[in-house]
């Protein structure tokens, strides 16, 4: 038994010896979690920097941190700015769109214009909500049913039109007759005689205007009256000897009647 304790005794002093020649002693490291003050919410171990998401959690790469897209203020410019139109609601009791002459005013009466010469329509537009995209201006004429384009598919912005008919006569196969033309204004998308929708254009043809065609000058002397008859003017003309006959019995009875009120 004493050999047993002095083996013991001699295991423990070689420790000791041991332990003096290599006085490495092992503390253990506490891990200190600091607290950014930019993001509390998110950490770093204080003992080699390292960032975290927490405690324990160590973030590999850069340590600044970023937003989100879903953080992306309203306003910034991006691809993850959203985009949207709104739609203009009309109520279905507005009035339909329409177009007030301005030249010719309805106040100016019927209008003749001379064909080879420009011919000026300006208007406005009163009650439109919902501006068509480009609208048609026509002439329809009453003698042969034939609308002539005058501006065709043109922005809805046009309010003014210069009918160039000299240009017109020159180049069309179908000439412009002497005749009386009705003004067409409305949408290029619809038909002429669509019904009118609250809000938008309605289509325009009030007005009214004739078209006349010159002839040549002719010397007075070579000119002739077809509706004159010079050779059956002469006194053996029935017609003149009843005139003169007319004539001279409402002289004679005024003359009486003159005669017996002095008396």
């Amino acid at each position: 038994m004493r050999s047993v304790h002095l083996l013991f005794s001699l295991i423990l002093s070689i420790a000791a010896f041991s332990a003096s020649a290599n006085p490495t002693v092992a503390v253990p490291q506490t891990a200190a979690v600091v607290r950014r003050a930019d993001e509390p919410s998110k950490t770093t171990s204080g003992s080699n920097g390292t960032p975290t998401a927490g405690e324990g959690d160590p973030i590999e790469g850069d340590a600044t941190p970023t937003e989100e897209p879903g953080d992306r203020k309203t306003g910034e410019s991006g691809s993850a700015k959203p985009s949207s139109t709104k739609s203009k609601k009309i109520s279905s009791d507005a009035q339909p769109g329409g177009v007030v002459m301005q030249t010719p005013a309805l106040t100016d009466g019927y209008q003749i214009y001379k064909i080879g010469q420009p011919v000026t329509f300006k208007w406005n537009y009163t009650s439109i909500q919902a501006s068509p995209t480009a609208i048609n201006v026509e002439a329809y004429c009453t003698d042969g049913a034939t609308y002539f384009t005058i501006a065709g598919n043109v922005s809805a912005d046009t309010t003014e039109v210069v009918w160039d008919t000299g240009n017109y006569q020159q180049s069309a196969t179908a000439k412009l007759p002497v005749a009386t033309y009705t003004l067409w204004v409305y949408d290029a998308s619809k038909d002429r005689t669509a019904v009118p929708s609250p809000g938008h254009l309605y289509s325009y043809n009030s007005l009214q205007f004739g078209m006349y065609l010159p002839k040549d000058p002719v010397a007075l002397k070579d000119f002739k009256c077809s509706a004159c008859d010079f050779n059956g003017a002469g006194l053996n003309d029935p017609r003149t000897v009843r005139a003169l006959l007319g004539l001279g019995l409402v002289t004679a009875l005024t003359f009486v009647w003159f005669i017996a009120g002095v008396l």
